[in-house]
């Protein structure tokens, strides 16, 4: 405490803004001959980098980490799972369409695996045959033209009444026959690809051209931002649609298609990282000691927006499946007989009452992607936020 005095305190308005200062005592002091050397003490644990600390941040969020689990299993069935059925994702059977999902052993047991499903007929087109194999599951009247019609809801084992017993569609089968196991998987694994594919080349060019807009400035941003603004107002449907027209529909058309704009988003952010980073002292320390601008670029300023565009790459993959099922719906994504879980949605959107097998599973995996990417990608945005280091 300052010595309370009045010289102290004549110009003192608030006696309360005196300052304390601690005392500390003389055996807290230690004497030091003038020729030794004094050391900082040494750190109890070892040095702990940007990603390592990250990757720590982001293991302790569990929503995020079961998200990644989740990915990870999707994707290693999209590999493996077409090979887990004797059919391939082409292999057609006109006596066996649209047959209901069943399972063997003892999983077949498991309710919508047991291979019947539920129809409503009238009574009348009952056959003989038809009474020992089909189970009636109600009986009930309908008005008609002439009176009262009967109606029956009953449940078919198509399996049994096709007399394919040792047949196992897991998913079921389509309107020409074909395993709809083995077409979901295929169609993920399609569908990932095109994200995945589309994601890495977007991020190239977005890369460079956000960090030549971002690192020069001045009247070269000026006019790459006019272009990315215009080139944002260009439907993407058009685009895709004369892409189609010249090239076909294909898998690289849709690369291309996706590409053409698809650049712009993380070419702005990482022009917004190149701006927040590049006035800091560690990259003037750097161009003082002649480092060029390359160097600068991809040793000082990219790697400090590596998480931005870590996140941006993350959350552009769901975003170029679902826009692939949506242009799937309007008659622009792959053809026929190429998969994609945007070609599965569009053939079981038609069947959705009668044969509900066909659309499940396709959107089942979009939507459990949408979700578990989305997950993923807030975990490695909070996880790379470089004012969470250290919390």
């Amino acid at each position: 405490m300052l010595p309370n005095n009045n010289e102290h305190l004549e110009n003192v308005e608030n006696p309360d803004d005196i300052l304390e200062i601690p005392v500390l005592p003389p055996d807290a002091f230690e004497v030091v001959p003038m020729g030794d050397r004094i050391f900082d003490a040494k750190f109890e644990t070892p040095p702990m980098g940007f990603f390592k600390d990250a990757m720590l941040r982001f293991a302790q969020n569990r929503a995020s980490v079961v998200a990644f689990v989740i990915l990870a299993i999707l994707v290693l069935m999209a590999i493996i799972g077409p090979m887990l059925t004797p059919f391939t994702y082409r292999e057609q059977n006109l006596r066996m369409t649209n047959m209901p999902p069943r399972l063997p052993g003892r999983l077949g047991n498991i309710p919508g695996f047991r291979g019947h499903h539920d129809i409503t007929i009238q009574a009348r087109n009952l056959g003989p045959r038809e009474h020992v194999l089909i189970r009636i599951v109600e009986e009930f009247q309908v008005p008609g033209p002439g009176g009262y019609v009967d109606m029956l809801r009953i449940r078919i084992d198509g399996y049994v009444y096709r007399d394919f017993d040792d047949v196992y569609f897991w998913f079921g089968s389509d309107s020409i026959g074909r395993c709809m196991f083995t077409r979901t998987w295929h169609g993920l694994r399609i569908s990932l690809l095109l994200g995945l594919v589309v994601s890495i080349f977007n991020v190239i060019i977005g890369v460079i051209y956000g960090a030549v807009q971002g690192y020069y400035g001045g009247v070269a941003d000026l006019i790459m931002q006019r272009i990315t603004e215009i080139l944002t107002g260009v439907p993407t449907v058009m685009v895709m649609a004369v892409a189609i027209m010249f090239l076909g529909a294909s898998f690289w058309t849709l690369v291309i298609g996706f590409t053409l704009f698809g650049w712009i988003v993380p070419a702005n952010a990482t022009r917004m990282q190149f701006y927040r980073f590049k006035n800091r002292e560690y990259v003037y320390a750097a161009s003082s000691m002649g480092a060029g601008d390359m160097r600068i670029v991809f040793r000082h300023i990219l790697p400090n927006a590596a998480g931005t565009l870590i996140t941006a790459f993350a959350i552009m993959i769901p975003n170029i499946i679902l826009s692939e099922a949506f242009f799937a719906f309007i008659g622009l994504g792959l053809q026929a007989p190429t998969p994609s879980l945007g070609i599965l949605n569009l053939e079981g959107q038609g069947a959705l009452l009668s044969n509900p097998h066909l659309i499940l599973f396709p959107a089942s995996l979009i939507s459990i992607l949408l979700i578990c990417f989305n997950v993923f990608g807030n975990g490695l945005r909070d996880a790379f936020n470089p004012s969470l280091r250290g919390s």
